[in-house]
């Protein structure tokens, strides 16, 4: 990201030199580069020297406004709340009008930190500027958000009490003329499925009673989704499957959270059925998504067993390879921490190592913080060499998770006994060719009605 932050200013000293190449479409973007690079103070300076000067104050909104939003988002990403208000004043000072998104973000990122009273405040002040209330449904939904904000860590009686908060702001929202959407629903019974106990009773009752009001639509597909991630969360997955019988046209989010419900409720052979179903076949109903394998590869991996990671890999590998879905630092971290705590539940063989140095070769092309990816490579790195310490040590190198030791490709393929050219490897089974398949995975392919011309899938 640095480098590329450096030839984005490089380029931008080149524009300043063309007169009139420079507009605020321009500012915009590279304010929002800073932030990304976390340069926030190139970001506050592009916007102090390049802030239009706006004489027609009918516009909607000022030109300038999207790389204020940019940089009080980067603010309250970075945990920097006080630069966020800050530069929500140094706005006005610029007059620069603050708009709905800037509200939201403050707001959203004060209900965060749980500053509840300071939420409200700023909220009033939104009220009393005259903000329309269409305009107001995204600041309630940022507020509602913040409160139950998966990342943030409360004890469980803590937590409940947001969640009751969360219920009484939408209330005031309604009374306030603000409809609430799908998302602020979803928010909600996304709550109530993580409370200490799942509360089930209110979150049907609140879908039942904005049905009857025509708040919502009926059986909305997006808040059926969400119905059915709390009654998976309170182990029933009877009814949350009638939940997903109630949607007309399933997404990929809804197919995602049945095969989650039947993970959930330890059903991985349902889920598995599921997957099939709707994701594969000559024909699939819908395309599946990173969180679909995602979803599958934990419940396979924390079977641990040898043949659930075999499973988990051959996943992976149609995820890659047939999809052409690359993992995300979730399904990174659920590969790593599964392969090692199978270390020592069921042991780990060769073909472990190999799917863990692809893994972790993967995991460079993701965007991590200082030190991340290399303390997950010693992890795996301490736990492989104490089961499979050649393997490993091959498959790293050969991947070069190492770069300080690696050594020449030409080496590697000498020491392996292939050529360049028609090697015979496979990244899921070294030194076989691709018709040279275990009797095992012949069965399980007979016995999913598949072969190899018709399927496209072939078993890890």
């Amino acid at each position: 990201l640095k480098a590329r932050w450096n030839d984005a200013r490089k380029l931008s000293e080149e524009m300043k030199r063309v007169v009139g190449l420079w507009d605020h479409v321009t500012t915009n973007t590279l304010v929002q580069a800073a932030v990304r690079a976390n340069d926030f103070e190139a970001a506050e300076n592009i916007l102090a020297e390049n802030t239009m000067t706006v004489k027609d104050n009918k516009q909607r909104q000022h030109p300038n406004a999207d790389g204020y939003t940019s940089l009080i988002e980067g603010f309250l990403k970075d945990g920097r709340l006080e630069n966020a208000v800050a530069t929500l004043k140094t706005m006005k000072n610029r007059n620069v009008q603050p708009n709905e998104y800037h509200y939201a973000s403050l707001i959203g990122g004060l209900a965060r930190q749980k500053k509840i009273v300071q939420a409200e405040k700023l909220l009033s002040h939104v009220q009393a500027v005259g903000i329309a209330p269409s305009s107001q449904r995204v600041i309630y939904n940022s507020l509602i958000s913040g409160l139950i904000h998966k990342d943030y860590v409360l004890r469980p009686d803590d937590f409940d009490k947001c969640v009751d908060r969360a219920v009484s702001f939408l209330r005031d929202m309604i009374g306030a003329k603000v409809i609430p959407d799908a998302n602020t629903v979803t928010v909600i019974l996304d709550g109530f499925g993580r409370c200490q106990s799942p509360r089930i009773v209110e979150a049907v009752t609140l879908v039942e009673k904005l049905e009857q009001e025509g708040i919502i639509a009926k059986d909305h597909s997006k808040i059926q989704t969400a119905l059915l991630g709390v009654f998976a969360a309170a182990g029933d997955l009877k009814e949350a499957t009638k939940c997903f019988r109630r949607i007309r046209r399933p997404d990929v989010a809804a197919v995602n959270a049945l095969i989650d419900a039947s993970v959930r409720c330890g059903k991985d052979k349902i889920a598995m059925d599921t997957f099939d179903f709707y994701f594969r076949g000559e024909r699939p109903r819908i395309n599946p998504d990173v969180i679909s394998f995602t979803t599958l590869i934990g419940a396979y991996l924390n079977q641990g067993s040898l043949d659930g990671a075999r499973i988990a890999r051959e996943l992976y590998h149609e995820m890659k390879f047939q999809r052409r879905l690359y993992p995300d630092k979730v399904l990174v971290d659920i590969i790593v921490t599964g392969v090692i705590e199978n270390t020592r539940r069921c042991g780990v063989q060769a073909p472990d190592a190999r799917f863990l140095a692809a893994v972790l070769r993967d995991a460079e092309k993701l965007d991590w913080g200082e030190g991340q990816l290399r303390r997950r490579k010693w992890a795996v790195e301490s736990a492989m060499s104490k089961h499979v310490a050649v393997a490993w040590n091959e498959e790293a190198e050969l991947y070069g998770l190492w770069k300080e030791h690696r050594k020449s490709e030409e080496e590697f393929f000498q020491r392996r006994g292939w050529n360049k050219v028609d090697s015979g490897f496979r990244l899921w089974g070294a030194g076989r060719n691709h018709f040279e398949q275990t009797s095992s995975t012949d069965k399980f392919l007979e016995s999913k009605g598949w072969n190899d011309i018709d399927s496209g899938f072939r078993i890890i």
